[in-house]
C-alpha cells in the first residue's frame, strides 16, 4: 500500500498558493502575470464611471464596485479587463462607463460601467434639468441617481433648471433643488458617496457620483465629499461666459463625470467619467495538513491565510 504524500497523516488535501501577499493595482486590460505559484486571490473590481449629461445635464453614476475573497485561479496568468470612463460628448449623446472583470476558475466576475444621465448602470446617472427620475444602480454594485427639474420664470431670469446627482457605490445621488420666481437659483444634486477600500494599505474612496449640471442662472451640484472623484456640475458665470467646464471623474477610481451647464448659447458638455481599476491581493496558503503548532505560529506572525 502506497504511503500518503503528506507524510502518513490522512486528511484533506489543501490547495497550495504562494502569492507572498502581493497587492497589485491593474489600470489597463490584458493577461496579467501574478507571482509564480499564485492560485488564490482577493480582489477589488471597479468599472469606469459614466460621462455626465450636457446642458443642465444629470451627473453620471460611479462605476460598479465589488470585492471577493479566496477565489481560485486556473494559473498565475489572469485575464483582466479594466473599463474606461464614459466620454464627454456633445448634444444628446450618452456615454456610459465600460465594464471591468477578472477571470477565475469556473467563470468571470465583472462589474457594470457607471450610467450616464437617466440611465441605469453600476450606479445610475442623475436626471437632466428637463425633469424625471435618475437611473438605477446594479444591486450590490451601486445606487440610483437623483431627480432633475426646472422652474420657468417668464421674467428676464428665465429658466432655473438643474440636473440630479449621479449615484455612487456608497449612496444615492441627491435630487436637484428647485428655484423660484423671486430669484432663488436651482441647484444641481450632489453626487452619491463612494466607498472606501484599504486593499492598497490605506483607505481610498472609489466610485463616487458626479454632481448635477445647471442652466444659466442655476448652480451646479458638487460631487459628494470623498466621492471618488465624481465631477461637480458646471458653475454659473455672471454674465454667463459660455465656457464653464464640467468636472471629470478621477482616473482609476470609477468616479462619475459632472453634468454640463447650459450657458444660454452653445451647450457645455458633461465631464468625462473616471476609468476603473482592478486590484488583486495574492494569498499565501501551504499544501497538506497543518498541525495546531504551525497554525498558531503562522497566526502570530500574520502569515496564516
Amino acid at each position: 500500500m502506497a504511503r500518503p504524500s503528506n507524510g502518513g497523516i490522512i486528511g484533506k488535501t489543501n490547495v497550495a498558493s504562494f502569492g507572498e501577499c502581493t497587492v497589485t493595482s491593474h489600470t489597463s486590460s490584458g493577461c496579467k502575470t501574478l507571482q509564480p505559484g499564485t492560485r488564490i486571490i482577493n480582489a477589488l473590481i471597479i468599472s469606469g464611471g459614466g460621462g455626465g449629461g450636457n446642458s443642465a445635464g444629470g451627473g453620471a453614476g460611479g462605476g460598479g464596485l465589488t470585492t471577493f475573497c479566496s477565489q481560485t485561479l486556473a494559473s498565475n496568468s489572469v485575464p483582466i479587463t479594466v473599463g474606461g470612463g464614459g466620454a464627454s460628448t456633445p448634444g444628446p449623446s450618452k456615454a456610459p462607463g465600460s465594464n471591468s472583470s477578472i477571470a477565475i476558475v469556473g467563470g468571470t466576475i465583472s462589474t457594470c460601467g457607471g450610467g450616464t444621465q437617466n440611465d441605469d448602470g453600476g450606479s445610475g446617472g442623475g436626471a437632466p434639468g428637463s425633469g424625471g427620475g435618475g437611473g438605477c444602480g446594479v444591486c450590490g454594485q451601486g445606487n440610483a441617481g437623483g431627480t432633475g427639474g426646472e422652474y420657468f420664470n417668464p421674467g428676464p431670469t428665465g429658466f432655473r433648471a438643474a440636473g440630479g446627482g449621479g449615484g455612487g457605490a456608497g449612496g444615492t445621488g441627491s435630487n436637484f433643488t428647485a428655484g423660484n420666481c423671486t430669484g432663488t437659483p436651482a441647484i444641481g444634486g450632489v453626487g452619491g458617496a463612494g466607498l472606501a477600500n484599504s486593499f492598497t494599505g490605506s483607505p481610498v474612496v472609489y466610485a463616487g457620483g458626479g454632481g448635477g449640471g445647471s442652466y444659466i442662472n442655476a448652480t451646479g451640484g458638487p460631487a459628494h465629499p470623498g466621492g471618488g472623484g465624481g465631477g461637480a456640475g458646471s458653475p454659473t458665470s455672471t454674465p454667463p461666459s459660455g465656457n464653464d467646464p464640467a468636472a471629470r471623474g478621477t482616473a482609476n477610481t470609477g468616479g462619475g463625470g459632472g453634468g454640463g451647464r447650459h450657458p444660454g448659447g452653445a451647450d457645455i458638455t458633461g465631464g468625462q467619467g473616471g476609468s476603473g481599476i482592478v486590484i488583486t491581493k495574492e494569498l499565501n496558503k501551504a499544501p497538506g495538513v497543518w498541525s495546531m503548532q504551525s497554525q498558531f505560529q503562522n497566526q502570530q506572525a500574520g502569515t496564516w491565510p
